[in-house]
């Protein structure tokens, strides 16, 4: 399964889920953000390679929307409703990435 985590910049919840989930071997991750100065800018091919797009909240899920609808497909696209502040990898964040996610690999 391709997992494809979506927030703004792709600098701290996106990169950290992708983090977490890069040593799974029952799935493939990458990351990506909405916003054209983000480390790794959303696109269509990164959406036609994802089985499922984890949007971290309403933003990145209704940029999805508008910008990328031709492109989802069958794919599943999943609001976290994981919204900033945080740190890359902060525990609070891990943890709540984990139980949001988890339930969708199952």
């Amino acid at each position: 399964m391709n997992i494809l985590f979506v927030c703004e910049f792709n600098q701290v919840r996106s990169r950290t889920a992708e983090a977490i989930y890069q040593e799974n071997n029952q799935v493939k991750v990458l990351s990506a953000g909405t916003h054209p100065r983000a480390r790794v800018e959303l696109s269509e091919a990164l959406i036609e390679w994802a089985d499922i797009i984890f949007a971290m909240e309403d933003e990145q899920e209704e940029y999805i929307l508008e910008y990328f609808s031709h492109a989802l497909g069958h794919r599943k696209l999943v609001n976290l409703d994981i919204y900033k502040p945080y740190k890359f990898m902060d525990e609070i964040l891990v943890k709540e990435i984990r139980e949001k996610v988890e339930p969708w690999l199952n």
